[in-house]
């Protein structure tokens, strides 16, 4: 397959060549939000963010705290039917601590015929002490081409920078 490599503010993720970028909003240096999606059956949405780190530690200490109030925000949340967190890893990712955690939930979609959906989310969180940021992605896809996809998510997953050098 075939990638290419998103930079901005010295922040790199790879995704296949076809897929779309959006922006969320004006982006800078300390914080922003793009969407990045995938193409074809099995479609991906990927969301990658970043603010400023002090906007997480004044509140979670590490990066594995503020998963664990990511994984207990969807379990009190209604919407999110047979919450599953599917693996929970916390890693030393390029000189940082880093979080990649996997839920599985069923939501229910559509406007006219609601009809319920298995959806799988491979989250990565890190706190970057260098930019001073904090940056966080969020693979969303159905479970069934998380399946087919499984590589897919890995590389992207692997493939997040929050600075300029390559360590």
């Amino acid at each position: 397959m075939e990638y290419r490599e998103f930079r901005i503010h010295d922040i790199i993720i790879k995704h296949p060549h076809d897929w779309r970028i959006s922006m969320k909003n004006f982006a800078v240096h300390e914080q922003g939000d793009v969407d990045i999606h995938g193409t074809g059956n099995n479609e991906i949405a990927l969301s990658l963010s970043w603010k400023p780190l002090s906007e997480y530690t004044d509140r979670f200490s590490t990066v594995e705290a503020y998963s664990e109030h990511v994984t207990k925000s969807f379990k009190k949340d209604k919407r999110f039917a047979d919450f599953q967190v599917i693996s929970q890893h916390s890693l030393h990712w390029r000189g940082h601590s880093a979080v990649q955690l996997h839920l599985r939930f069923q939501i229910t979609i559509g406007t006219f015929r609601r009809k319920p959906h298995l959806i799988d989310r491979v989250n990565f969180f890190t706190f970057c002490s260098e930019s001073k940021r904090a940056v966080i992605a969020y693979l969303t896809l159905s479970s069934e081409a998380y399946e087919e996809e499984k590589a897919l998510v890995r590389e992207i997953v692997n493939s997040i920078r929050c600075h300029s050098d390559k360590t």
